[in-house]
């Protein structure tokens, strides 16, 4: 029998922005994980989480203050590259 075990992940969000226009406007963030990797992320809520707040994600899902939060797709970046596309984006 294969044991599996719930291992979590955590990031903190660095810094948050508005971007595009008044009307539609989404919030991307940008954050650092607890593996050392970093990536922009945007909730589907488009909510704006405030800066290190700490999302974490089990088996179950993603979370914010233990309140289940859907994330849209991201990938991994460096340090350097998530600075740059924050600031681009």
């Amino acid at each position: 029998m294969k044991n599996t075990t719930d291992v979590m992940l955590t990031c903190a969000i660095v810094e948050s922005r508005f971007k595009g226009e008044s009307s539609h406007q989404i919030c991307i963030h940008r954050v650092a994980f607890n593996n050392g990797k970093f990536a922009l992320i945007r909730s589907v809520s488009n909510i704006c989480f405030a800066n290190g707040s700490v999302l974490k994600r089990s088996n179950q899902g993603w979370f914010l203050e233990n309140k289940p939060e859907k994330l849209l797709p991201f990938e991994y970046i460096s340090d350097q590259e998530s600075k740059r596309r924050f600031r681009e984006d």
